[in-house]
Formats: structure tokens, sequence, C-alpha cells
């Protein structure tokens, strides 16, 4: 097999990778977005205790942090965001929270 057999080969199982997520997404009914997260919005992630300080940097830990936030905000009672992983100063939701909501 020659590099230009094995680069097609390659592209096609990426390909079929890619369609299989796809298809995974559309079954469990799942959504795929990007969100941008800006400096106020990692402060106030660290603020409310889903994010690390020493973590801040970290492209990874910030997306578990938006994920477990979306969480929190999911499973919280009607009406609004648990106190814990939503309130800021005053009492009001983070700007991070209002994004994810």
């Amino acid at each position: 097999m020659d590099a230009v057999d094995e680069a097609l080969l390659k592209r096609r199982r990426a390909t079929a990778e890619r369609v299989r997520r796809f298809k995974r997404r559309r079954r469990e009914r799942a959504v795929f977005f990007k969100v941008e997260v800006d400096g106020t919005d990692i402060d106030a992630l660290v603020r409310v205790s889903v994010l690390d300080e020493a973590q801040r940097h970290d492209p990874s830990a910030v997306k578990g942090a938006v994920l477990r936030l979306s969480s929190e905000a999911y499973r919280a009672p009607k009406g609004g965001a648990r106190q814990s992983a939503a309130a800021c100063a005053g009492g009001r939701p983070c700007q991070a929270v209002r994004r994810v909501l």
C-alpha cells in the first residue's frame, strides 16, 4: 500500500467516525455548539467554585467547568439555579450562568 492509499484510507476512517458521531448525536437528540468564554466569565466560574483558580488558563478545565455549571443549572429547581453554584454578588446569577440558561 503506498502513501496515497494510506492517506485516502485515513481520510475515509475520519469521515466514517464523523458520521458515527453525527448519527449518535441525532439519535440522542444532542446538540453540538461552541461557547465563547471570556475573562469575566472565567472569573465568574472561579467565583462560584466550579473552576479552580490554578486551572483558569486550561481550556479543558474551563470546558469541564462550563459543563458542570450547565448540569447544575439543568438540575436546579424551577425558578432559578441553586445558590451554591449560581449566585454572585448581590444574589443575581453570574454572567456565565445567564449565558448557560
